[in-house]
């Protein structure tokens, strides 16, 4: 209470000697209160928000480790449209595209298949698919048996057409269900 009557004092001393010295050490003060305020604000949120998102990160890591001691094994297959004639290096960058995009739809619609998908490796399977056609129907097999699809169509700022679809990639899911949809088709 000293401090808060010697800090009145103080500011009522300013104030009859230099009034504009006293109001801007006034908004100076105020202002630095905000900031400090909002500043203890974002570190609590950010402390919050690492703890849920490390509690989530566990459950994802149980349901996936449950989900590999019923004996199941995920992979990702993609299905590479031969019939655009594309060279290695572009049927990498597609790839990449695709797998990108379907992992993270995978995240959002079935974590714990993506949790148990990293715990055994990740596995990748690179396919040759003959045409476009091709391509459509296995797309509309793997969405009506509920796996997650991502179909990448290019920019066409290189070797093929603008909008070609180039490669479709499918799951990460258990491999049965993905072969169901993609057995017929020979590696890459």
């Amino acid at each position: 209470m000293d401090t808060l009557k010697y800090s009145v004092f103080q500011l009522h001393r300013t104030m009859s000697l230099n009034p504009t010295a006293a109001i801007t050490t006034i908004i100076i003060s105020f202002m630095f209160g905000i900031c400090l305020s909002r500043y203890y604000d974002y570190k609590s949120t950010r402390v919050i928000d690492a703890a849920e998102a490390h509690m989530a990160d566990g459950i994802r890591y149980v349901n996936a480790t449950q989900a590999l001691l019923r004996g199941q094994q995920f992979k990702m297959v993609m299905c590479v449209n031969m019939g655009l004639k594309m060279e290695k290096g572009k049927i990498a960058a597609q790839c990449g595209h695709a797998v990108l995009g379907a992992y993270k739809e995978s995240t959002h619609r079935f974590p714990d298949k993506v949790g148990a998908w990293e715990e055994i490796g990740q596995a990748k399977i690179a396919l040759k698919c003959p045409d476009e056609q091709t391509l459509l129907r296995l797309e509309r097999a793997a969405k009506s048996a509920g796996l997650v699809t991502y179909l990448v169509r290019d920019a066409g700022r290189t070797q093929i057409a603008a909008g070609s679809k180039t490669v479709l990639a499918i799951g990460p899911d258990d491999i049965k269900t993905v072969d169901n949809i993609s057995g017929e088709l020979k590696l890459l």
